[in-house]
Parts: C-alpha cells; sequence; structure tokens
C-alpha cells in the first residue's frame, strides 16, 4: 500500500522546468566554492548544497526547489557536457555559435549515430 501511494504521489507532481538563470545561480555558488580553493574531494560537501538551493530559491521564489532536485539537475547538467565534449572532438563536428548547436555534413552524422 505505502509504494501504490508513492507512486500516485510521484504521478501528481509536476515535471520541473529549469532556466537557463536558475542553471547560472547554482552553477556560479558550486564555483565560487571551487575557486576558494576548499575544496578537499571531488564532490561538493552539504553545505554548499544548502547555500546553492538557498541562493536559487531565494532568486526564484515562485519554485522552492529541494537539494536532491539542485544536485540531479548538477548532475544532469554534468553528464550533458561530457557528451558535449566528446561529440565535438570527434572529428568533423564543430560548435557554431550562432546557430547555438553541434554541426557536422550529413554524412558524418550518418556514421556516428551507426557506432
Amino acid at each position: 500500500m505505502l509504494i501504490k501511494k508513492m507512486n500516485n504521489k510521484r504521478l501528481r507532481q509536476k515535471k520541473l522546468a529549469w532556466s537557463k538563470p536558475a542553471d547560472l545561480v547554482v552553477l556560479a555558488e558550486l564555483l565560487a566554492y571551487h575557486r576558494r580553493g576548499t575544496r578537499r574531494t571531488t564532490t561538493f560537501p552539504a553545505s554548499v548544497w544548502i547555500t546553492a538551493t538557498e541562493k536559487v530559491n531565494k532568486v526564484f521564489p515562485n519554485r522552492l526547489l529541494s537539494i536532491k532536485q539542485v544536485k540531479t539537475r548538477c548532475n544532469w547538467l554534468r553528464f550533458s557536457w561530457v557528451g558535449f565534449t566528446a561529440l565535438v572532438k570527434e572529428k568533423g563536428f564543430h560548435w557554431d555559435r550562432e546557430a547555438g548547436t553541434v554541426i557536422a555534413e550529413d554524412s558524418i552524422w550518418e556514421r556516428y549515430l551507426e557506432v
């Protein structure tokens, strides 16, 4: 019964729509901590996640985010960055700043997507 209630609750929750400004608020806080040179491991301490969450909630008070939501978004951004950088390093691909997308000839895309 408990599992069923949890699943129903998940179904009722709306998917959170992140914005570039919200991403920038969170990333600025994480970067500021990193630049202070006090980061001893590859992860951020709980206090940094709390501060980043508080800041984004202060800037965007119409939606209150949890620490878990902020961490999940940062993980998604990190994985997206890894995929993006791997793609633009492939022969024949490049970033078009004007179009805001990765560009390659159709034949290169076809070869890439076959793999």
